[in-house]
């Protein structure tokens, strides 16, 4: 699996939870869907915001250094 192959199946995920987040909310209306949104669900986007980033940079990064040996 490569990095960008990676990338995509995360972003997917990503997006596939937060659409089935949203419908659950949509009937979850007490304070403790607001207690698990803000415990779990919003730490849990920033990190796959994180994780997405640093993906993408790693990406990057090994473009460079395969350009670099493929140079010498």
């Amino acid at each position: 699996m490569t990095l960008k192959s990676s990338y995509h199946q995360l972003s997917d995920l990503h997006k596939t939870y937060r659409q089935q987040w949203s419908s659950v909310k949509e009937t979850w209306k007490d304070n403790n869907a607001e207690s698990f949104e803000k415990d779990f669900i919003l730490p849990l986007n920033r990190h796959i915001s994180s994780s997405l980033d640093a993906i993408l940079e790693l990406e990057e990064i090994f473009t460079s250094i395969k350009e670099d040996f493929n140079h010498e």
